[in-house]
């Protein structure tokens, strides 16, 4: 039973912090802005440190660059993807700003 202590000490451990920063990793992908919100509401609240609700916000940011950048790579190269990342919104967007480039 004394061999079991450990663990039941393990559990009891609040993971709440856990959730706060994979929410602010999962957050951007969906809108940087309510990322930065939430931050600053967990900042204000003294849930987290400054600096570790800044770095997840970022690592977040950079991450769904990269996967918006993965996915219009793909699409290039996959049809299926094509027709559904790239819209005839998108396409004539890619036109407009072709046209207004300085």
């Amino acid at each position: 039973m004394s061999q079991l202590l450990p663990f039941v000490q393990i559990s009891d451990i609040d993971y709440s912090w856990l959730a706060k920063l994979v929410s602010l990793i999962v957050l951007p992908f969906a809108d940087e802005d309510f990322a930065i919100i939430l931050g600053g509401y967990i900042v204000v609240n003294r849930l987290m440190p400054v600096g570790l609700v800044v770095l997840t916000i970022y690592v977040g940011m950079v991450a769904s660059d990269f996967a918006l950048y993965g996915i219009g790579a793909v699409a290039r190269r996959t049809p299926w993807l094509k027709r559904v990342a790239v819209s005839e919104r998108v396409r004539s967007f890619g036109e407009t700003l072709k046209r207004n480039v300085f």
